[in-house]
């Protein structure tokens, strides 16, 4: 496994961590509203519309914490999903430990790792189910209560500041999807920081290997370590460069080069920092780095390119974009329309977004699962949805619904993207809506590409749909229906 290897698998597995407690959240913030107006209704004093304060709401208040927490707690879907989250966990473990010991080449049996997992984990969990959701969520929704009681509102404005606090209004969002959002970002850091912290306590790692990308908002010191030492990070470079640049920007107390992937470079910091025991251009190219984007996206392909063996990929082609596709010799060409249609939209797809697409060989085996492509890494399956009626199917009335059913028949499928063909009958607010249900519904599917008539693609990673910027980035290649 190389360090890029390393680095996307671990990224990967980080965000499909994340996204099982967050893609959960909409129906949580419903069910803890609906909770929280029950409660009102039973417990709350009202005097011509307007909730009034006395003795007994007060001595109620003061019970709410703990029962609207267990309330949280009980929610089925919550639980589920907190219950998922822990247990994916150690496959990030294992993930580290498979880097290390074969790129590295650590010992990973002389370091005594468990108890610190172990820790990690039971601290996850009281976020989510106690101390961190009591603090954080619960206790401020009961002082908002109070506040509102205190000021006689009526029950109708009540409602509405209570419903805007949990579940958002407007371009903001609630108060317990940020919470969520935030403690499962955190979480998967801490667990990785703790591990890595553990390897640079027990072996003597001469760098840290950067990894992430810069935003409009990243402070110097990340920009420092990704542009200027190119990721590549010795404990010199710390102590002498980053440090004094960091320690004037949001820097942590007692970060050191041991503990740096777990205090990070400052509060809130994404970004990755690996132990490393060489230099990447040892295991990666003699002239490649592991800046902002990593080694050329050219370089990459090209090489992957040339060494694809003709006698599995007989038809192949290298765009100027970087971009390839390849047929292979086993591919499904049962039917020969679909098979054409197949092929031009793998040329369009390397073509236009520079993506290395193959048609994946096709296997006859009962029960294997036949995604159709793999892009980038991804295994993947192109959809069209009925925009015209047939004999056994309606014509859809809105993509809505199309987009997110082909992307979850796509996941059954054992594919982690899908190409979803569209040409009539939709509007970029439609494509929007059907995106966000579709990685809602499907949790492991990264990448939803809508394909516009082969001519241009939209490719949505679930990240943006995690940062709620689907649309902003839609409009980059919409084209308009027939």
């Amino acid at each position: 496994m190389t360090y890029l290897e390393y680095i996307a698998e671990l990224a990967r597995l980080k965000l499909l961590n994340e996204n099982t407690i967050i893609s959960i959240i909409p129906d949580v913030e419903q069910f803890a509203y609906d909770a929280l107006l029950q409660w009102m209704d039973e417990s709350l004093e009202l005097r011509n519309g307007s909730l009034i304060a006395s003795e007994e709401t007060i001595a109620i208040l003061n019970e709410f914490d703990a029962g609207y927490l267990q309330v949280i707690n009980e929610i089925k879907e919550y639980r589920g999903a907190v219950t998922s989250f822990v247990k994916r966990l150690p496959e990030i473990g294992n993930v580290i430990k498979l880097f290390q010991e074969n790129t590295n080449l650590v010992d990973w049996g002389k370091m005594d790792i468990e108890p610190t997992q172990k820790l990690v984990i039971n601290e996850i969990l009281q976020s989510y189910t106690d101390n961190g959701l009591n603090t954080e969520f619960v206790q401020p929704l009961r002082d908002l209560l109070y506040q509102n009681i205190v000021a006689g509102t009526s029950v109708k404005e009540a409602r509405k500041t209570l419903e805007d606090f949990i579940k958002g209004g407007g371009d903001s969002s609630g108060k317990l999807k940020r919470y969520l959002t935030q403690t499962s970002q955190q979480a998967v850091d801490a667990y990785t920081g703790a591990v890595n912290k553990k390897l640079m306590e027990t072996f003597d790692f001469p760098y840290v290997i950067m990894s992430g990308s810069l935003i409009s908002t990243s402070l110097p010191q990340c920009v420092y370590g990704i542009k200027v030492l190119k990721g590549i990070i010795s404990k010199e470079d710390f102590e002498k460069k980053l440090k004094p640049i960091a320690e004037k920007h949001a820097w942590i107390t007692g970060t050191t080069f041991q503990n740096l992937d777990f205090n990070k470079l400052h509060y809130g910091c994404r970004h990755e920092f690996t132990p490393s025991m060489l230099r990447p251009g040892d295991r990666i190219g003699e002239n490649e780095q592991m800046g902002e984007d990593g080694p050329t996206r050219n370089r990459i392909s090209i090489d992957e390119y040339n060494s694809l063996p003709k006698s599995k990929y007989p038809i192949k082609k290298l765009y100027t974009s970087g971009g390839f596709y390849a047929v292979h010799k086993r591919a499904d060409r049962r039917d020969p329309l679909e098979y054409h249609a197949n092929v031009e939209t793998a040329k369009a797809i390397a073509k236009e977004k520079g993506l290395r697409v193959y048609i994946r060989e096709h296997s006859h085996k009962p029960g294997v699962k036949n995604p159709e492509y793999m892009i980038n890494g991804l295994l993947a399956d192109r959809k069209r949805p009925a925009f015209e009626p047939t004999p056994d199917k309606e014509a859809y009335k809105s993509i809505v619904n199309p987009i997110s059913q082909n992307t979850l028949y796509a996941e059954r499928q054992g594919s982690e993207a899908v190409v979803i063909d569209v040409f009539k009958r939709y509007n970029i607010k439609e494509l929007e809506e059907g995106i966000k249900y579709g990685f809602r519904d499907a949790p492991k599917i990264q990448q939803i590409i809508i394909n516009f008539r082969d001519e241009k693609f939209a490719v949505i990673e679930r990240e943006m749909f995690i940062k709620g910027k689907i649309l902003e980035n839609l409009k980059n290649d919409y084209l308009g229906p027939l």
